[in-house]
C-alpha cells in the first residue's frame, strides 16, 4: 500500500493529526538521516499494547516497509483497528495521521466480546479514553524528543480531531460511570494547539496533555469536565496500570 492509499483510507473517517514544529527553522537540524530512526526509536512511547508512534511495523512483512526520503523517514501501518502515517523530518518537523478507532470496531477482532461497541456507526462516538490516553502519549513522545535535543529552541504542538460534527463523548470502561448526558461537538474539526519552551516541556509535558485534553472535551461541550479524574487517568497510563 502507497502512503497515497494509506492517507486516503485514514480520511475517510474520523482521524487524528498530529504536527510538532521547531519553534526556529533549520532544515538541517538533524544532519544525517540515520539519526532520524534513532531518535523516534529512542522517544516512541511503550505504555500500551500499541506504541506512539508505531514502528514495530519495520521489521514485520506483512505491512509497509520503512521509507527513508530525500530530508526524512516515514512509517504506516493497518491493522485491524490501526491505521497510521508518519513523517519525520531532518528539519524536526514531525507530522502523524491515524484513524480513530471507534469508527473501525465493527468488523474488529479486538472487542469481540462487546457487542455494545460494535453498534456504533462509523462517525457516531469518541471514547474519552481514547482521548486521555492518545494526548499522554503524544506528549510524552514530545518530551523524548525535547530529551534529545529536538527542541532546544522551543516547538509549537498541534492536535486535531478531524471528522467531528456530531460525534459524541463515550466511556468505553466498563469500570467506570457513564456520562450523564451526550456532550457532542458541533463543528467538523476540533483542533488544539500550544508554544512551548524546552523546559516547560520536560517539567510539565504531562500537565501540558491534561489541558489539552480538558480543552478538547469543552469542544465537545463539556464544560467543568473533571480534571483530576483525568490526571487519575493519565497516572494509571505511565504507571502501566491499565
Amino acid at each position: 500500500m502507497t502512503y497515497e492509499e494509506i492517507i486516503k483510507k485514514i480520511k475517510a473517517r474520523g482521524y487524528w493529526e498530529v504536527r510538532l514544529t521547531p519553534m526556529r527553522f533549520n532544515p538541517t537540524l538533524i544532519d544525517e538521516r540515520k539519526k532520524l530512526i534513532e531518535l523516534i526509536e529512542k522517544a516512541h512511547v511503550r505504555l500500551r499494547g500499541w506504541y506512539y508512534p508505531h514502528i514495530s511495523h519495520w521489521s514485520s512483512p506483512t505491512t509497509r516497509k520503512p521509507i527513508v526520503g530525500s530530508n526524512y523517514i516515514e512509517g504506516g501501518v493497518e491493522w485491524d483497528i490501526f491505521i497510521e502515517f508518519w513523517r519525520f523530518y531532518q528539519s524536526g518537523q514531525f507530522v502523524h495521521i491515524f484513524n480513530m478507532h471507534e469508527d473501525y470496531m465493527e468488523g474488529s477482532g479486538l472487542f469481540r466480546g462487546r457487542t455494545d461497541l460494535k453498534e456504533f456507526k462509523p462517525g457516531e462516538v469518541l471514547n474519552t479514553g481514547s482521548v486521555i490516553f492518545e494526548i499522554s502519549e503524544i506528549l510524552a513522545f514530545v518530551e523524548g524528543l525535547v530529551r534529545q535535543g529536538v527542541y532546544d529552541d522551543g516547538v509549537k504542538i498541534e492536535i486535531s480531531l478531524k471528522g467531528t460534527k456530531d460525534r459524541v463523548l463515550k466511556v468505553f470502561d466498563w469500570n467506570k460511570v457513564p456520562l450523564f448526558m451526550d456532550y457532542k461537538s458541533i463543528t467538523p474539526s476540533v483542533d488544539w494547539k500550544g508554544e512551548y519552551g524546552k523546559e516547560d516541556v520536560l517539567v510539565n509535558y504531562k500537565k501540558i496533555a491534561i489541558d489539552a485534553i480538558s480543552w478538547i472535551f469543552d469542544s465537545f461541550n463539556w464544560i467543568n469536565n473533571p480534571r483530576n479524574v483525568f490526571e487519575e487517568d493519565q497516572a494509571r497510563l505511565f504507571e502501566r496500570r491499565l
